[in-house]
């Protein structure tokens, strides 16, 4: 997949600034927002950090670019680093003792950290610290009127909050406005754009010109496919569709304010008996009831804490409806962003029950191997292998054999690496919730499909899942709506 940033062409003038509009495409022409663009002027020596949802950047022939003004000698600093990983910092140079409010506010605008305190004159370090991969702003509201900065967070954990450090009188700091200098027409210029997802990273290529009127640019993004993947095509249907899966089971991390959705970092770490059996908003759980993922389909139950164990008709779509069409967003993936995922919604969906049969049961592969019951790295599981797989890779027993033990490969981090560098999948035994209690973690697989559970003698308020144990496979199993089970997530392979 290539990732193309455009800035929009603009009319041809004689003119003293230079307006770019900036926007994000993939190669098959859908958009996608930036992470941030960075602009430098190589002649002059600053650089401007563009960061989404700002779209806008003008470069003024007299003043240069500058989104805030400081009077009376109060300076709010840019935040150094920026982008960073949970903890920034920010210099504010107070030009008399006075009553501070420094707000942190979220992308949404919604207020995630709050300090207020009388500071003196002089220059203060304010501390930030965010708890999830996000683009936030920090606000400092004094007598003489309120200032911003905005701040890029890669990194995860922790909590949102704000600390503030006494430095002593006024001293230089990088100020937003003296960081960049004059802009005239033929300067050269450089720019780069980048794509954050959890700890991933994509930088574009580097267009370095001089720079005399508006103009498109395009700046690409060079990469073998979707962020959280694991490189493996699997075909999912006798179409020929194939998919990637995602690089570990899914998991809200309800505890982290504001929440956020992730992938497991490794294929067989499982959240377990970590008080996911609660009600509570503000426990991580990877264990969820059927079409759970946050998007309010009508029914009772929609959230991803939702353990309610009474009656699973609550639970999805109301009646006989797949997680698919007009209750997609039912689907985790396709509603929520991920955090190591892309960061975006609409990039990820649930397989099918027909296409967890596919993959197991009907897939033609090179080596004529589909699956293999394991224990890697201590965890029992199940592992998929890709279309192409070649047994020279790892040397596999007992395989496509769904009565077989876990113990028929014992597999250490180490060695896994080199199956998952060749695209192979690990589904961990993560267990299953059933109301306030976790079972069988380390013993049983149970994953959602994004099929309800319809035959002849159907029976409501059930869904399809796929299920495995120690001597024990079925693919296209069924399951009360309200049971807590794994969620395993694919997006198309380009």
């Amino acid at each position: 997949m290539m990732i193309a940033l455009l800035a929009t062409m603009m009319p041809m003038q004689a003119q003293e600034s230079v307006k770019l509009i900036f926007t994000a495409i993939t190669s098959n022409g859908s958009y996608s927002p930036f992470t941030y663009v960075s602009a430098t002027n190589l002649t002059r020596g600053w650089t401007e950090t563009l960061m989404y949802p700002d779209t806008v950047l003008v470069l003024t022939s007299s003043v240069g670019i500058d989104e805030q003004q400081n009077f009376a000698g109060l300076r709010l600093g840019e935040a150094f680093p920026n982008p960073f990983n949970k903890e920034t910092n920010v210099l504010l140079d107070m030009p008399e003792n006075g009553e501070t409010l420094i707000q942190l506010f979220d992308i949404n605008g919604v207020i995630v950290a709050s300090e207020q305190a009388y500071l003196a004159a002089g220059t203060h370090k304010l501390k930030v610290f965010l708890s999830m991969p996000s683009i936030a702003f920090l606000c400092v509201t004094t007598n003489y009127g309120r200032y911003v900065t905005r701040l890029l967070n890669t990194g995860c954990g922790g909590e949102n909050r704000i600390s503030v450090e006494t430095i002593g009188a006024p001293s230089p700091c990088p100020m937003r406005g003296s960081l960049m200098g004059d802009f005239e027409p033929g300067d050269v210029m450089s720019y780069e754009a980048v794509l954050v997802s959890g700890n991933d990273s994509l930088w574009s290529e580097v267009i370095t010109q001089e720079q005399f009127s508006d103009e498109t640019i395009v700046l690409v993004f060079p990469n073998t496919g979707p962020i959280g993947i694991i490189e493996g095509k699997f075909t999912v249907d006798a179409n020929g569709t194939k998919v990637y899966f995602s690089q570990g089971n899914l998991q809200y991390i309800g505890s982290a304010t504001p929440p956020y959705w992730k992938f497991a970092e490794r294929q067989w770490e499982c959240l377990g008996n970590n008080g996911q059996g609660s009600a509570s908003q503000n426990v991580d759980r990877d264990l969820f009831g059927w079409g759970t993922s946050g998007w309010n389909n009508g029914n009772v139950y929609y959230q991803p804490w939702n353990t309610n164990n009474s009656d699973g008709t609550l639970y999805g779509p109301r009646g006989e409806f797949d997680l698919t069409g007009d209750y997609a967003q039912s689907d985790w993936g396709v509603y929520n962003p991920i955090s190591n995922g892309g960061n975006m919604a609409g990039r990820w969906r649930t397989l099918t029950t027909d296409e967890w049969g596919y993959v197991f049961t009907r897939r033609s592969t090179s080596s004529g191997i589909r699956f293999a019951k394991a224990r890697v790295a201590g965890m029992n599981g199940m592992i998929l292998v890709p279309d192409d797989w070649s047994e020279s890779i790892y040397d596999l027993h007992n395989t496509n054999n769904g009565d077989a033990s876990h113990t028929s490969n014992i597999i250490d981090a180490t060695q896994w690496a080199t199956l998952e560098d060749a695209g192979a999948v690990f589904l961990p035994t993560a267990g299953y919730r059933y109301g306030n209690s976790v079972f069988e973690v380390g013993n049983g697989g149970n994953y959602w499909s994004a099929s309800c559970y319809i035959e002849e003698d159907k029976i409501e308020g059930f869904a399809r899942g796929m299920y495995f144990d120690y001597g024990y496979f079925d693919p296209i199993d069924g399951y009360d709506r309200y049971g807590g089970r794994s969620v395993r997530l694919v997006c198309p392979a380009e």
